[in-house]
């Protein structure tokens, strides 16, 4: 290695990216819910980078990605690190903030293929006399990953979220539940990513009424599938018992 050139850093333990299909948007409260179909240029535990002819971002600004792979939906909260524009696109460096446990999962299977001895991919600033900037932290983020384990004894109904009449709760088969989430199977709820449900928990005689918002989804061509929540709202009652169920 030639000593006066300094180690590439910002593709060190990063994999290519091209088998995930990535739409983004802003996520603001006066953004548009149309996402837009952006190309992968790679991604590691920490962010991705991602390039789009007509994706408009500023840095700093806050972006929710939908990432689909073989089949499998996930919904990414992030924030733009950096902006560089290309001669027909421009690149992003996205950090990200809140991350689904199935997403996790799914990186852990990308980075482990990904062999150490492979050459990473060559930069655009090694294309371009432009220096494309370090991709930084913005201050007062912080990737949150909520871990999950499997809970004996806990029943879960779901429901498509309603503001006017009464929902209609199906009986879900739990895989998995933490502080900030849980994943379920079902044959009978429909929903896509981002939107809103009702859950019930109930673990012995206790009973717990909650909000969720769909962070990733795995269809079943019968109808249903596999879903993982985020939680909207969490009664401190439920968090402390998941704490004390996770810590047995």
């Amino acid at each position: 290695m030639d000593p006066e050139k300094p180690p590439n850093r910002r593709h060190e333990s990063r994999t290519p990216g091209a088998a995930l299909n990535v739409w983004a948007r802003k996520q603001r409260l006066l953004a548009g819910k149309h996402f837009t179909a952006c190309q992968t240029v790679d991604i590691d535990r920490g962010g991705m980078a991602i390039s789009s002819p007509t994706l408009e971002l500023k840095t700093g600004d806050k972006v929710v990605l939908r990432i689909v792979h073989e089949g499998r939906q996930y919904l990414i909260e992030g924030i733009a690190g950096y902006r560089h524009p290309l001669e027909t696109s421009t690149q992003y460096g996205i950090i990200f903030i809140r991350v689904p446990y199935e997403f996790d999962a799914l990186l852990d299977n990308l980075l482990d293929d990904d062999s150490e001895e492979t050459e990473p991919a060559t930069p655009p600033a090694e294309q371009n006399p432009l220096r494309i900037p370090q991709l930084r932290l913005v201050k007062g983020t912080q990737r949150r990953s909520e871990k999950r384990a499997h809970i004996p004894g806990l029943a879960i109904r779901a429901a498509r979220k309603h503001h006017i009449k009464h929902p209609i709760f199906v009986k879900c088969d739990l895989i998995d539940i933490g502080c900030g989430g849980v994943g379920f199977n079902t044959k009978n709820l429909q929903q896509p990513l981002l939107s809103r449900v009702e859950l019930e928990l109930c673990y012995g005689d206790r009973y717990f009424r909650l909000d969720g918002l769909v962070s990733f989804h795995q269809p079943d061509p019968q109808g249903g599938g596999r879903y993982g929540i985020e939680f909207l709202s969490v009664p401190p009652a439920l968090t402390r018992l998941v704490d004390e169920l996770l810590s047995r």
